[in-house]
């Protein structure tokens, strides 16, 4: 299956779990998308109307119109995993094997954890994996203002953090690891 339907049958399968109060957040997160933004061009017209025009929903978070901007919403999450993980992902919601094809995406290394998941360096994007705020900076002593410490403490957290998951929940470190890419992996 291309990468893309794989990310497409994943995000309305979330999208259809999503409680009242988390469709609300992620439309809002998203209402400011406009034509300069691909996701855009994906929605139906009159939603890209309603978008362009209203500052907030005119209807209920809940009507099923706004299911599309969720899609793309749920989808963007996905920027940067694997298609080994969508393929598992998916076969077990199917309950059959699924391989995904596809190129995967091209991203930089978080100074932070050194998995990669920042799109554009600088552009403030949140790691997905520790939550570091990349403000395009890899000096380990310069106070972050974004992240309120240094990427040294920043590292050190990541790994108490990290060496925590692996005593303790050996599962989700190796999740993390399948999901995404890690530098050290490709060396």
């Amino acid at each position: 299956m291309e990468r893309e339907k794989a990310l497409s049958q994943i995000s309305k399968f979330q999208v259809e779990k999503l409680s009242p109060e988390e469709r609300e957040s992620l439309i809002l997160d998203w209402w400011g998308i406009d034509e300069d933004d691909i996701e855009y061009m994906r929605l139906p017209i009159e939603l890209r109307e309603e978008v362009k025009s209203c500052d907030s929903p005119r209807s209920n978070v809940m009507n099923v119109k706004y299911n599309p901007l969720l899609v793309e919403a749920v989808k963007h999450q996905y920027i940067g995993v694997k298609n080994s993980y969508l393929a598992n992902y998916l076969s077990s919601l199917l309950g059959r094997k699924i391989d995904v094809i596809g190129d995967e995406d091209v991203l930089l290394e978080c100074f932070c954890c050194h998995y990669l998941t920042i799109k554009e360096r600088g552009n403030y994007e949140i790691c997905a994996v520790c939550g570091w705020e990349d403000d395009g900076s890899n000096n380990k002593e310069i106070y972050s203002n974004a992240n309120h410490m240094t990427l040294s403490e920043g590292q050190f957290n990541f790994q108490k953090k990290h060496h925590s998951m692996k005593t303790m929940d050996l599962e989700t470190s190796l999740k993390i690891r399948e999901k995404y890419f890690w530098l050290n992996s490709m060396q």
